[in-house]
């Protein structure tokens, strides 16, 4: 925010090449992004109840991948015993910890949100295969068709589901230029025509792009000097 006789408020954002910048907002703008922090710091509550409420069953491993979601999988999967539970005199230690209705409803909408992220973060986690091959083609269905076609009910959660997906074209949006991800993409059998590109003129585009790129680094390859010592 700026001391200025003219209040103007500032975010730090990621520009089109994936660099922060320091971008200008509306008080309408921060008014919104009030809203979400708040909605924000709601779920973050009810993530730090679930982790009292699992102290003694699951641990949430803050440096495990998908750990938090897991957790509260595994409460929302036990939400019946869990309160059946918290109403027997010997465990009134967890009554205050299970949640109430309202919070495994939030819940449930925040694991619809992430349960993708979490499919995602183990197939490009995978061992016996070539994970570059994958990287476009999965951010590409990712913030073009996945998140967008998400049934989210709560209003808030699509406000942030928004928000995440306008950070994420600009976090990667060098995935989209880079010809190497793209030419990767036409090497793998399954993902070659690009048919994971609805629109038609977009998909023969990135073809293209993929096909001058690989003729551009064979010609390069078997015009050079050495060449003839492959």
């Amino acid at each position: 925010m700026d001391n200025e006789e003219n209040t103007r408020y500032y975010v730090r954002d990621f520009n089109e090449n994936g660099e922060i910048r320091k971008v200008e907002i509306s008080n309408e703008t921060l008014e919104e992004i009030e809203h979400l922090n708040e909605m924000k710091d709601e779920i973050n509550r009810i993530l730090v109840k679930c982790k009292k409420l699992v102290g003694s069953f699951k641990h949430n491993c803050p440096t495990r991948w998908n750990s938090s979601y897991n957790m509260i999988e595994s409460i929302i999967i036990n939400k019946e015993a869990l309160a059946a539970l918290s109403y027997e005199p010997e465990n009134s230690t967890i009554k205050d910890k299970v949640l109430d209705n309202s919070e495994i409803k939030q819940m449930e909408e925040f694991m619809k949100l992430f349960e993708i992220f979490r499919d995602i973060t183990e197939i490009l986690s995978g061992q016996l295969y070539v994970t570059i091959l994958l990287i476009f083609p999965i951010i590409y269905s990712l913030m073009n068709y996945e998140l967008h076609e998400l049934s989210i009910n709560s209003y808030e959660l699509r406000k942030i589901r928004t928000e995440l997906i306008n950070s994420l074209k600009n976090r990667f949006y060098f995935i989209f230029e880079e010809e190497i991800f793209i030419a990767s993409t036409f090497l793998n059998y399954r993902y070659k025509d690009f048919s994971f590109i609805r629109d038609f003129q977009d998909r023969q585009d990135y073809l293209a792009k993929a096909k001058n790129y690989l003729h551009k680094i064979f010609k390069e390859t078997f015009s050079s000097p050495n060449s003839s010592d492959l």
